[in-house]
């Protein structure tokens, strides 16, 4: 059965989207979500606003955000063919509400299909545990030999041209392509 592994913040929750609601909520203006591509391009903001985007990833209800449509669906259809994972750098003190959440869905074998890892060690992660698929919002972790990676499009990443990457917009298209029909 091959394996699967699904990033959790910007490719199945809408992390980034909240954290952008959020931000506007606190400051009074808008965040460019583009600007979370990575900490160059974060270290732009004012070193206030840096300093409250990452103070509130430390917060356990800053992962208490909605899936993006279709992302419990298609996850649930997934299981029935592959063995599916969860792959994800949110901190530890996040584990036990996201292993929670992810059985509350039926989405969730067990703990040992719930990955934490450094944001840094996913590429090292999807390649250790040998995954034929990776899903993801990050270009850069699917920069991967032997590994099919999707990107879902986000303002965040930049869709890049390489044969083992499928760029794909939503849940819809993911589903559609896994089973034969992208």
């Amino acid at each position: 059965m091959k394996k699967i592994a699904i990033d959790l913040d910007g490719t199945f929750f809408k992390t980034y989207l909240t954290l952008r609601d959020k931000f506007e909520e606190f400051w009074g203006e808008p965040l460019d979500v583009a600007k979370l591509r990575d900490f160059k391009t974060i270290s732009t903001l004012p070193p206030q606003e840096m300093q409250w985007i990452l103070d509130y990833f430390q917060k356990p209800e800053s992962y208490e955000v909605p899936p993006y449509p279709y992302a419990v669906s298609v996850s649930r259809k997934l299981m029935k063919e592959y063995d599916v994972y969860f792959v994800s750098a949110r901190p530890k003190i996040a584990y036990f509400d996201t292993e929670e959440r992810l059985k509350t869905y039926g989405i969730l074998k067990d703990g040992r299909h719930l990955v934490f890892c450094e944001k840094s060690d996913k590429p090292q992660i999807y390649s250790t545990l040998k995954f034929d698929i990776v899903i993801e919002d990050e270009d850069k972790n699917l920069l991967i030999p032997n590994i099919t990676g999707y990107l879902l499009l986000r303002p965040w990443n930049i869709p890049i041209k390489h044969p083992n990457i499928i760029i794909v917009k939503n849940w819809l298209e993911i589903e559609k392509h896994l089973k034969g029909g992208g």
